[in-house]
């Protein structure tokens, strides 16, 4: 393999792995959320908000290191749209 067709290879990989990352943090802001509501105690609502907060602002970043087709970008924005919306819910 040339070293051409290895760094597209690398490229494609780290492309990849930051997308399932980034995946992986918009599920941990939805679960953090979700706990946050059910939490009676004021200071671990608050912390639970801020781990999910922190999920949004990582996957935002994320995803702008992603090179992805319009599609797949439109899919992981709705997926951030969701978790914004479910951070205004449990915010209030």
């Amino acid at each position: 393999m040339d070293v051409l067709s290895e760094a597209e290879r690398l490229r494609h990989e780290a492309n990849n792995a930051i997308a399932d990352f980034v995946s992986v943090e918009i599920e941990a802001g939805t679960t953090f959320c979700r706990i946050a509501k059910m939490e009676k105690e004021h200071e671990k609502r608050q912390h639970s908000l801020e781990q999910a907060r922190k999920a949004y602002r990582t996957a935002s970043g994320g995803i702008k290191k992603l090179k992805l087709t319009k599609t797949e970008l439109d899919k992981f924005n709705l997926q951030l749209d969701r978790l914004k919306a479910e951070l205004r819910s449990v915010a209030g």
